[in-house]
């Protein structure tokens, strides 16, 4: 079989479609580090006893000793390093750069992809920052986005925590559709919404969301078990 580096640039290519062992490596397994090679192929982790029974590797992979662990998805992230996705900066390229710099530093930590997240704030936030959360593919620069979480600001006041109460909304009536609209602009960017589902209109709201391919998360709410 081929013996590849971890850090080969030609790692992916070479992989593509071969059954993959990787060596020299250490995970975790019944709470303790051991030491143990792990197959794949074409992303897939495969039962190693079954594998190794059978037939050699294509590729080996030499992880260096390394530690081998699963990517973390982060859905709920408000910022970090300094930066805070619900503000803006008045400058879209300083906020791309926000943006790119948080994916890069999330990365270092094993977050390979995330959804930004914006608490409850102003449509003229939303409407600035939401279009920087495009969908993208991780790389060596950085997490990949998973899309937009939007926070609020169909929320309770009740529950509002930290959320600043003059954005909150509490209601979505007379028109949950156009209170959407209103509020976030264009939604292609957003993945994921939390809502309070006891505000009026929010059942309406939600049926449109869902409808637009949007997940939508029970949140910052004061619903009863009926309700929720």
């Amino acid at each position: 079989s081929m013996l590849v580096r971890y850090d080969d640039p030609s790692l992916r290519a070479v992989v593509r479609g071969r059954l993959v062992q990787l060596i020299n490596c250490r995970v975790i397994e019944g709470g303790a580090m051991v030491d143990k090679h792990v197959w794949f192929r074409d992303g897939l982790i495969l039962d190693s006893a079954r594998v190794e029974e059978k037939r050699a590797a294509d590729v080996q992979v030499d992880c260096c000793g390394l530690i081998l662990s699963p990517g973390f998805i982060d859905i709920q992230i408000n910022g970090g390093f300094g930066f805070n996705f619900s503000t803006w900066p008045e400058d879209a390229e300083a906020y791309e750069n926000g943006v790119a710099m948080v994916s890069k530093r999330l990365l270092e930590h094993g977050i390979t992809s995330y959804a930004p997240t914006v608490i409850t704030s102003s449509p003229e936030t939303y409407k600035n920052v939401v279009p920087h959360f495009r969908r993208r593919d991780g790389d060596v620069n950085g997490a990949g986005i998973l899309g937009a979480h939007v926070e609020g600001p169909f929320i309770s006041v009740a529950k509002k925590g930290a959320h600043p109460e003059r954005f909150v909304r509490g209601t979505l009536e007379p028109s949950a559709d156009d209170e959407i609209d209103d509020v976030y602009g264009d939604t292609n960017n957003i993945s994921l919404v939390t809502i309070a589902p006891e505000l009026p209109g929010a059942l309406q709201a939600i049926s449109t969301l869902r409808a637009r391919g949007i997940t939508v998360s029970l949140g910052h709410s004061s619903a009863g078990l009926e309700q929720g």
